[in-house]
């Protein structure tokens, strides 16, 4: 079965862990929290991301609780926002 790209070609870039490092935030996003981020900021669900990554809906909100915790945001689409303000998604 094949699943379509995510709308960004490439995840958050990984220089970002810098910039949120230097914004003063709760510390560096990994690559599957940036990957995840991405899927996210294209309107998946957790089912939906769980399934094109591979892994289990558990390990997808794991890695959306870290994220939300990193970017000080209570919810998803304010760290997508974030991240677009700090230039992490196009």
């Amino acid at each position: 079965m094949d699943f379509e790209r995510p709308c960004w070609a490439e995840p958050v870039p990984q220089g970002a862990a810098e910039v949120l490092l230097i914004a003063g935030l709760n510390g560096p996003l990994t690559a599957r929290e940036r990957e995840i981020l991405s899927e996210v900021a294209c309107g998946k669900t957790a089912k939906e991301i769980a399934r094109s990554l591979g892994i289990s809906i558990n390990t997808v909100k794991f890695h959306t609780r870290n994220t939300l915790f990193k970017l000080g945001a209570r919810n998803m689409t304010a760290a997508v926002a974030r991240a677009l303000t700090l230039g992490f998604l196009p």
